[in-house]
């Protein structure tokens, strides 16, 4: 699949997901990942604090497909890849103990969620 993304980044997680679902690892979160970020900007799904705090529980391991967005709390640590963050949403993560990964070490993981 020919991929019109701009960011360098992006365009390497793309190819790792694409090369996963090629050599049949993770098969199933490759092609939903690949879905919900190879697409334009502003059909990214973004995610705010809040609804992160409401449906992870402490220790989890959490990928959303966009950025993340500093409205609310979070109240437990829990480990998180984005494809950004804004600023105020970075503070309140570190405040809470949480850590900020890249999405191939999450992929790596069992039980990961997808935010969206």
């Amino acid at each position: 699949m020919k991929s019109n993304v701009e960011r360098s980044d992006i365009r390497a997680l793309v190819a790792v997901l694409e090369g996963n679902i090629a050599g049949r690892k993770k098969v199933g979160l490759s092609k939903k990942l690949l879905k919900l970020i190879d697409v334009p900007t502003r059909r990214r799904k973004d995610s705010d604090i809040y609804k992160i705090n409401k449906y992870t529980k402490e220790n989890d391991s959490v990928i959303v497909p966009g950025k993340v967005l500093s409205e609310g709390a979070l109240d437990h640590k829990i480990s998180i890849a984005a494809l950004g963050y804004s600023k105020k949403a970075q503070e309140e993560i570190k405040r809470s103990g949480s850590r900020i990964v890249k999405m191939e070490e999450l992929m790596n993981e069992k039980n990961v969620k997808i935010i969206a």
